[in-house]
């Protein structure tokens, strides 16, 4: 009788084996990380669909029944074989004409900025940085997607039509200085009640 080495004995795998096999796994790993990375993050649900679309294009014998979808099990034991990889991730809301300019002529001005900061020296708080961004009135939720461990941010596209937005602009230097906010309410004419509440210094206005 032959025996097994303890290195033979290790490799074995024991239990049920996958669905799909490691190379279609991988092609369907790179299909999320693609679709995320174009703002279009795949929900629980669409991948627990993409494991019965690809067995049975392939021909390969399935558990998953009339559902047409694999269970939340395939789902857990999929995303812990891939861990180093995916994850579930909250994304943020990016509008389509946001999107277009996630591009890296459009961000890449740092190599701008430190240009001017080496030529005059600005101290920190005379370096500032101002943004915008919209505030909704009306309660909204995205759903969890799967996309990339560790990326700092994972947007996912949305419409702006979901109820009136206030726009707000903020303003803050590197030595940690405030300007008092300005705030755009989506209207034709003003109310000075919208002032209630605001940060003293701020500034409101209107806009049809």
């Amino acid at each position: 009788m032959d025996y097994l080495s303890v290195e033979q004995v290790v490799q074995i795998k024991l239990g049920r084996g996958t669905v799909l096999n490691s190379e279609l796994e991988e092609t369907l790993v790179r299909y999320v990380l693609e679709m995320e990375a174009k703002f279009f993050g795949l929900t629980r649900k669409d991948i627990k669909r993409m494991p019965f679309t690809l067995a049975e294009r392939n021909g390969i014998k399935h558990p998953f029944g009339n559902t047409k979808a694999a269970g939340r099990g395939w789902l857990d034991l999929f995303l812990q074989r891939h861990k180093n990889t995916l994850s579930i991730r909250k994304p943020t809301e990016t509008s389509l004409a946001r999107a277009n300019w996630f591009n890296k002529e459009s961000v890449d001005f740092f190599t701008l900025l430190q240009a001017e900061y080496e030529k005059h020296n600005f101290p920190a708080n005379r370096v500032f940085n101002v943004d915008e961004t919209g505030l909704t009135v009306v309660q909204n939720k995205v759903a969890d997607v799967v996309g990339r461990k560790g990326k700092r941010q994972i947007v996912s596209l949305t419409s702006m039509e979901r109820g009136f937005l206030i726009t707000l602009i903020a303003c803050m230097s590197a030595g940690r200085d405030f300007v008092p906010p300005m705030l755009i309410f989506p209207r034709k004419n003003m109310n000075i009640h919208l002032m209630k509440g605001t940060p003293p210094g701020s500034i409101i206005s209107s806009s049809p």
